[in-house]
């Protein structure tokens, strides 16, 4: 694994699958522990620009950090979406259904946290649960989901942009 981002996403993307195994049949993880979870996500993508820096003689440009944080990210994207896929169609369908009741409540934590009327979005909630799972809706969301890995990436590149070169 000469490429860094190889590597670390690697790492990352067997975090993130294990957080979504125990996310569905251990137990809901926390705001907490989902911070924490992802603080060592950016803690990887820290250590791949260090690499990046280290091969280029101490420097890394935006582009470098861009690239290989997004790439990063969308390795771990895709590999726990084709894990939940196998999960939610093939190894135990309910597993849809507990994650569909963890969104639910995950929701109603946040509206009633910023005082916001719930109806209407439990309503919608509870239709969207009532939906199968598919694979074409799920394909579509890791699409959008590319888009939110960019942007993720183009905040957190600027973090480790173009510092000094260093021994």
């Amino acid at each position: 694994m000469d490429t860094p981002w190889v590597k670390y996403g690697l790492y990352n993307a067997v975090l993130s699958i294990a957080t979504f195994l125990i996310n569905i049949y251990v137990f809901p993880l926390n705001g907490w522990i989902q911070f924490v979870i992802f603080s060592l996500s950016i803690y990887f993508c820290k250590l791949a620009i260090d690499e990046v820096r280290v091969s280029q003689g101490g420097y890394s440009t935006y582009g470098d950090a861009f690239t290989n944080i997004f790439l990063i990210f969308l390795l771990s994207l895709i590999a726990t979406a084709i894990i939940s896929i196998l999960v939610y169609s093939v190894i135990d369908p309910d597993a849809y259904l507990v994650f569909l009741e963890q969104q639910k409540e995950a929701g109603s934590w946040i509206l009633d946290a910023f005082g916001i009327n719930n109806e209407e979005a439990m309503e919608k909630m509870e239709e969207e649960a009532s939906k199968p799972f598919s694979v074409g809706s799920y394909v579509l969301n890791m699409i959008f989901g590319t888009i939110g890995v960019a942007i993720l990436a183009a905040i957190v590149a600027l973090f480790f942009r173009k510092e000094e070169k260093f021994a």
